[in-house]
């Protein structure tokens, strides 16, 4: 049996995203029958988030499984994810064991996300996205697979437990442009939240 706790209090700044405070744990299918994870995530952000005039050109199209383009500002995030992304003939998607999962997650700075941009040609990839967005507090957890003849299971033998508050302004402009969507399960979308809580299930085939 494992325990996870994790508690942070930070500001940072990556890539195309723009990040207040956020914990992550993701887990490949690893737990066995009987077996369990404990998992307390606590994410406080009180620092400002701002990313401007980002832009993504793809050349092309976006093919690849699973494969995705995006731009995000988050205030804070808490996440447990378990993900099965089958790209060749390999294994299946596995499962995994939860006893109690807790998250609090808490924003009070404002999220800016403005002036964004994503180009690339046609989404055929399977569980393909392009993705533009601004969150001020969110909570997850998500089991997924694509591209897996059987889907990811799990197993919860404890409570899932979480809480999410946003007090800070959440601002967002941008524009996407793609050629045609003809990948299963693709998608294609711009987003603003102020504070979310979310558990999901999904497989694409």
């Amino acid at each position: 049996m494992r325990s996870i706790q994790t508690s942070i209090r930070r500001n940072l700044m990556a890539g195309g995203f723009a990040l207040g405070a956020i914990v992550a744990l993701a887990i490949p299918a690893i737990a066995q029958e009987g077996h369990g994870i404990f998992v307390d995530q606590a994410v406080t952000n009180s620092g400002d988030v701002t990313i401007g005039a980002a832009s993504i050109r793809v050349r092309g199209g976006i093919t690849g499984i699973g494969a995705s383009a995006s731009i995000g500002a988050t205030g804070a995030a808490s996440s447990v994810a378990a993900s099965s992304i089958i790209t060749t003939t390999g294994p299946v998607a596995g499962s995994i064991a939860f006893k109690d999962i807790r998250q609090h997650t808490e924003n009070t700075g404002s999220v800016t996300s403005l002036d964004n941009s994503i180009r690339a040609g046609v989404l055929s990839g399977k569980g393909s996205s392009v993705n533009i967005s601004a969150t001020g507090a969110v909570s997850s957890v998500s089991v997924s697979a694509i591209n897996s003849p059987v889907n990811a299971t799990f197993s919860r033998q404890g409570r899932i437990t979480q809480t999410t508050n946003n007090a800070g302004s959440v601002t967002l402009s941008g524009a996407i442009s793609v050629g045609r969507l003809s990948g299963a399960g693709v998608s294609v979308g711009i987003s603003a939240v102020g504070a979310t809580s979310a558990i999901s299930f999904s497989g694409i085939r």
